[in-house]
């Protein structure tokens, strides 16, 4: 590192922190957002540093340009974090370019999802000084010491950068001890998270299964590590006491991989007695080899658990087998009935547009959709201190949403080998394509057998076909101007009819809402 930028920041003290927005959402899209790793990485340096921290979600600020050009103004910056999923690509980049353009001495350094899939491309950008290729904590706490003193940063592990022309990779950090971290500082985040009580909090790291598909198998982040029950149980009471939290959503992968964390977190709740609700993560083979029993669940109810998400992915076992989920039919349905016992409702995702998937395929995933919307089926109503909080549907079916082709895995390769599948070869290319789409495009995939406006449509059958007709009401009709009740009201009979039937193909009502604009502002 130049000698000249290393005096500039020896008495420079001050860190910011920024989450990108992605695409589909905008600035200020999202006001109870956690940006769970920047708040661990601001927590980490809180804990063990002197350095102000100042965090600034651009998912949650709308005038997040003026109040980054303000923490600037005050003085003592030095270094920038920000973290961006591949759809924040263009709102990270324009957040770079502020910053450089108001300091060009302040280093910047990116993290996230798409720099661990691209850090050699994405640290070749001129704007980026470092990156943090895996997780964030100790590397970037590293970095700002050795920063801040003018010290070299060779030494730091678990970053990359470009020096005399070359790119510099060093050798990974270990990951950090979660229970190191808590209490997580949130006092880092806007106030405004805390506005509607519900809150995610993530209780462990990493997904010990094989799904080719997964950001966690690709990047290998595989490894299952938690907090301790105890530790969990004091985050919960410190979320609940300090900040009203009524309902936290555990955002953890796989939140019941360790039997025996999971009761005793169920056995601390009950003892505690709080009166706040959970949901989080689980898989369906998990109910059928033993990991979830129904005396757990049965437990986990009583302890405030009223909803779990599931993700079956498709209801044909060969597609299942495909991307190696390894999990069958007999798991998903043991799920079904155990979670209906125990009256906890659930979330069930689905997918579609992958390679090898034929109609008979996409078929088979909405009669399984249907299936266990019989099985499990209306509404739940949720009271705290005897008054309605909130209603759960008891089976909630989610998607089928389009596959993302994440690079790197298993998956990925079949796709270049099969298709001569490519993605954007620098950061600039992929802000273009995400400046222009808020997500991946079907109508791109080479492989997809059916029109790309099957599966669209698709989606919107699903979503409207599978609510009876009180909770169609209350969702899709009541809230809109009545133009779009209207409208939708005419929308319902066709969806109800064609989730009977299975039948999707010629979707003219689709194209006819679509050309009316109606299936924009209609959030079906």
């Amino acid at each position: 590192m130049p000698q000249k930028n290393r005096k500039n920041m020896q008495n420079k003290k001050r860190i910011i922190l920024i989450n990108a927005y992605p695409s589909s959402l905008g600035e200020g899209g999202e006001k109870n957002n956690i940006p769970a790793g920047l708040l661990a990485v601001g927590t980490w340096l809180t804990k063990k540093s002197d350095f102000k921290v100042k965090l600034i979600d651009c998912l949650v600020e709308k005038d997040y340009k003026e109040i980054i050009k303000n923490e600037i103004k005050k003085g003592g910056v030095f270094l920038v974090g920000i973290s961006a999923m591949t759809f924040c690509i263009p709102n990270a980049l324009e957040v770079t370019r502020l910053i450089k353009k108001i300091d060009p001495k302040i280093k910047t350094v990116w993290g996230g999802i798409h720099l661990r899939l691209y850090p050699e491309q994405t640290i070749k950008h001129p704007l980026i000084d470092f990156a943090v290729y895996n997780e964030g904590e100790k590397p970037f706490l590293n970095l700002a010491n050795c920063l801040s003193k003018g010290k070299s940063c060779k030494n730091v592990k678990g970053i990359i950068y470009e020096e005399g022309g070359k790119i510099v990779k060093t050798p990974p950090e270990d990951f950090v001890d979660m229970n190191e971290l808590s209490i997580l500082n949130y006092e880092l985040l806007n106030p405004d998270v805390f506005e509607k009580k519900v809150i995610t909090f993530m209780t462990s790291r990493g997904c010990p299964h094989r799904c080719t598909f997964c950001i966690n198998y690709i990047t290998k982040n595989t490894k299952w590590r938690a907090l301790t029950a105890e530790n969990v149980i004091k985050e919960i009471e410190h979320l609940h006491k300090r900040y009203g939290i009524k309902v936290i959503e555990f955002s953890d992968e796989c939140f019941f991989v360790n039997k025996d964390r999971a009761n005793k977190i169920a056995d601390l709740l009950l003892e505690k007695n709080l009166d706040i609700g959970f949901g989080g993560n689980l898989r369906a083979d998990y109910f059928t080899k033993g990991l979830v029993t129904q005396d757990l669940l049965n437990k986990m109810s009583r302890a405030g658990f009223f909803n779990v998400n599931l993700s079956p992915e498709f209801g044909s076992q060969k597609m299942r087998d495909f991307i190696k989920k390894d999990v069958n039919e007999k798991d998903i349905f043991t799920a079904v009935e155990m979670l209906r016992k125990a009256d906890i409702c659930a979330g069930y995702g689905f997918m579609t547009g992958f390679p090898n998937e034929t109609k008979e395929d996409t078929l088979a995933t909405i009669k399984m959709a249907k299936k266990i919307y019989k099985v499990n089926k209306g509404i739940k109503i949720i009271k705290k201190n005897g008054k309605i909080y909130q209603w759960r549907e008891r089976s909630r079916i989610s998607g089928p949403e389009i596959y993302r082709p994440y690079p790197g895995g298993e998956l990925y390769e079949y796709l270049v080998k099969e298709y001569g599948w490519t993605s954007p070869d620098t950061l600039e290319g992929w802000e273009k394509y995400f400046s222009e789409n808020t997500r991946y495009k079907i109508e791109d995939y080479p492989w997809i057998q059916l029109e790309p406006e099957y599966y669209a449509a698709l989606q919107l059958y699903i979503k409207a076909g599978k609510l009876d007709l009180a909770t169609f009401f209350k969702r899709m009709v009541l809230p809109y101007p009545i133009k779009l009740k209207l409208l939708s009201a005419i929308f319902y009979p066709f969806a109800k009819t064609r989730m009977m039937l299975n039948f999707f193909d010629f979707p003219f009502e689709y194209k006819l809402g679509k050309k009316m604009d109606f299936m924009k502002k209609l959030d079906l």
